[in-house]
């Protein structure tokens, strides 16, 4: 079930936006239900559509539960799932790391009806239980894995998955200051066209001017010479 945005007595949520501290626990919960839904996890996995718009209906449920995002709410919210999925590797491939805040609502945002996924043995805990991720993770050997192996190689699956992972998160940002770039590069492209167009515009009323100066100047020539001649 969905977890309604936070009340406070001395000030509602959707008055400040979120993430600016690490206080902000119940929009993080609330996000990962959100990208742990059906609807979201097809959309990231279709790749007809636009991540940036996946993001932003991801913003959009979020607003929906009254938290003010700022002025790119999907970019925030893009960039708090990398974050988190970025501590989620370090826990599973790294030992010595404290469980990272929200692993039990992190895995479950990670599901979905194939392969799984598991910390290395040494760090499986009762309450954690697997966890699954997409199947395009995955290369063909380890489909034929079973959980009936020695801890040994079921570390060494959940070290290359995380490498996956890594590599997924890495594949994303680069994609992402690819469409950043092109963004900037149209936004440019757009303001050396206005500034093409209003230099036109001022090159025009220059003109005019200059053609009215010229008309007038003809017109006091003609009665100059008209004036002449009537004498």
């Amino acid at each position: 079930m969905m977890m309604s945005a936070p009340q406070n007595s001395s000030e509602n949520v959707s008055k400040s936006t979120i993430w600016k501290t690490y206080q902000d626990k119940d929009p993080t919960k609330d996000l990962l239900q959100i990208v742990g839904t059906e609807k979201i996890q097809s959309m990231l996995l279709d790749r007809n559509v636009l991540k940036k718009l996946v993001w932003q209906q991801v913003a959009n449920d979020m607003a929906a539960l009254g938290y003010d995002l700022g002025p790119d709410g999907g970019k925030a919210c893009h960039q708090k799932w990398r974050n988190l999925k970025r501590a989620y590797i370090m826990y599973i491939t790294k030992p010595g790391h404290r469980d990272p805040p929200y692993i039990k609502e992190l895995q479950k945002a990670l599901e979905t009806t194939r392969k799984l996924i598991m910390p290395p043995a040494n760090r499986v805990k009762p309450e954690v239980g697997n966890v699954s991720v997409n199947s395009e993770l995955f290369e063909p050997e380890l489909c034929s894995e079973s959980a009936s192996h020695s801890p040994n190689k079921s570390s060494n699956i959940s070290v290359h998955v995380a490498d996956v992972l890594a590599v997924m998160v890495k594949n994303n940002e680069e994609r992402q200051k690819q469409e950043e770039v092109f963004e900037a590069a149209y936004e440019q492209r757009f303001k050396r066209l206005e500034t093409l167009l209003q230099q036109q515009s001022e090159q025009l009323e220059r003109l005019n001017e200059v053609m009215l100066e010229v008309s007038k100047q003809c017109g006091k020539k003609r009665k100059f010479c008209e004036s002449l001649q009537s004498e």
